[in-house]
């Protein structure tokens, strides 16, 4: 895909602005994925850790570690069901978990390959951070540059190469080569974008968390709308309501 172009495809404001139009018919297919199985994965996950715990005390470690490591890749897993559903809201195709689900199974190999790549990443973020960033003024710039450059870092595994893996069918190479020269070309739009959302979801988990059923599908959509312009994509025409007015 092409993106080169003199003008900019991507403006933080209009970003935002079209994620929040785009909640609607959004919000609670990704309030089920990112919040209720979750929680309801957590409680189960709980429960065997306590019985193999009980049951298998001498093995009990290394099934711990299996067990969150498969935790970590269904959730690698849910991301990306939802990172596609931002994808296909902004291009204004049907908001389909089934399909979504069933592409992300045929590349699974691949976003394990890429789970492990981000993981590689985050890895290196939390070692850095609690091993060498010091307290006080200086530590606190440090981890605010540190969280700038893993943005910088991980941002287009998310962004980019999940949906060209997932619609294009292209490999690991050719998804993180293509992502990272769109991050080169937009790097300042993108964390600006992230970064607002983030302190826009900050502020709407302050009302009891209730703001984060219509913040979480923002978020959401506002990649979907990043991957789009960034390739120039054309979203389909349809009406688009305020998710104060219309229905979900």
């Amino acid at each position: 895909m092409n993106t080169q172009n003199t003008q900019k495809r991507i403006i933080v404001g209009d970003v935002l602005k079209e994620a929040w139009r785009l909640v609607s018919g959004l919000k609670w297919p990704i309030f089920w994925i990112t919040i209720l199985l979750p929680v309801t994965f957590s409680i189960v996950m709980f429960i065997l850790a306590i019985f193999l715990i009980k049951q298998f005390l001498l093995l009990a470690v290394p099934l711990l570690i299996l067990l969150s490591g498969v935790s970590f890749f269904l959730m690698w897993c849910m991301l990306s069901i939802v990172v596609m559903l931002g994808v296909r809201q902004a291009i204004g195709l049907p908001i389909d978990v089934r399909l979504v689900y069933s592409q992300c199974m045929q590349v699974k190999g691949s976003l394990l390959s890429l789970f492990f790549i981000w993981l590689a990443f985050f890895a290196v973020y939390a070692f850095v951070k609690y091993v060498f960033i010091p307290a006080g003024i200086i530590g606190l710039i440090l981890n605010i540059a540190l969280y700038l450059v893993c943005l910088y870092a991980t941002l287009p595994i998310i962004i980019f190469a999940l949906p060209l893996i997932i619609t294009k069918r292209v490999s690991i190479q050719q998804a993180l080569e293509e992502g990272y020269t769109v991050m080169n070309q937009y790097w300042l739009e993108i964390i600006a974008c992230y970064v607002l959302m983030a302190i826009i979801g900050f502020i709407s988990a302050i009302p009891l968390g209730i703001g984060l059923i219509w913040t979480i599908p923002m978020h959401y959509a506002m990649l979907g709308i990043l991957f789009r312009n960034a390739y120039g994509l054309k979203r389909k025409p349809q009406n688009i309501q305020a998710p104060a007015e219309a229905g979900t």
